[in-house]
C-alpha cells in the first residue's frame, strides 16, 4: 500500500477554480449546445465509437475553427484557467511546464460512463490529465483510479467548481462510473 501513497500524492485538487458567477454561466452554456458528439477511444491511429468502453458525449473545444464567439471566448478561457492550475501543479511536484494540447467538455447522461484506462498512449502522448467539475447535482458518475490492480479503488467525490490533475501515464489507470441520475458535465484537458 505504501507505493499507492505515493502514488496518490500526484493527484492534486484545486477548488474555486472559477468565479462562481463565470462557472453558472459556463454551465448554462453547456446544457444549450447542440455541438457535443459520441465519444471516441484513441486505440488506433483511428478514433472509434465503442459504447462498450466509453459511452458520454463530447464537444472540442477547439477556438480556432469556430465561428462562434461565445465558443472562442469560452475554449480561450479554459485554455487560460487549465494553464494556471498546471503552473500550481507544476511547482507543487517539481516537474517542467506543459503546454495544453487538448480541450473537451464532456456531458455524462444517464447510464453514461468510461471504463478504466490511462490518458498516455503511443497515438494520444500526454504528460498530465485534467478534469474540472463544472456540477455536482447527479448521482452516480464518480471518477475513480485503481493503483497496480489493487483491490481498493481510490474514489475522487464530486465537488463543482474543482479541477483535479495528476500523471496521464499508465501508473494512473482512472474510470468514470456510470451515471445514475441526472447529467454530469466535466471539462477534461491533456498537456504535453
Amino acid at each position: 500500500m505504501e507505493i499507492n501513497n505515493k502514488l496518490e500524492s500526484y493527484i492534486k485538487f484545486y477548488d474555486n477554480v472559477f468565479p462562481e458567477k463565470l462557472l453558472s454561466n459556463f454551465y448554462r452554456i453547456c446544457k444549450d449546445e447542440d455541438k457535443f458528439h459520441k465519444g471516441e477511444i484513441n486505440k488506433t491511429e483511428k478514433p472509434e465509437v465503442n459504447e462498450k468502453i466509453r459511452k458520454t458525449l463530447i464537444w472540442d473545444m477547439k477556438n480556432i475553427s469556430s465561428k462562434s464567439l461565445t465558443e472562442v471566448h469560452w475554449a480561450n478561457f479554459l485554455a487560460y484557467s487549465i494553464n494556471e492550475t498546471s503552473k500550481k501543479y507544476s511547482k507543487e511536484i517539481n516537474v517542467y511546464d506543459v503546454n495544453i494540447t487538448d480541450i473537451q467538455v464532456l456531458k455524462y447522461t444517464e447510464g453514461g460512463f468510461y471504463n478504466f484506462h490511462c490518458d498516455d498512449g503511443p497515438h494520444t502522448p500526454r504528460t498530465l490529465s485534467f478534469i474540472f467539475f463544472i456540477n455536482d447535482e447527479y448521482e452516480g458518475g464518480e471518477l475513480v483510479f485503481n493503483f497496480n490492480n489493487s483491490t481498493e479503488d481510490l474514489i475522487i467525490k464530486k465537488k463543482k467548481n474543482r479541477m483535479v490533475v495528476w500523471p496521464s501515464n499508465f501508473l494512473f489507470p482512472h474510470s468514470v462510473r456510470p451515471t445514475k441520475k441526472g447529467t454530469r458535465y466535466t471539462v477534461v484537458a491533456w498537456a504535453r
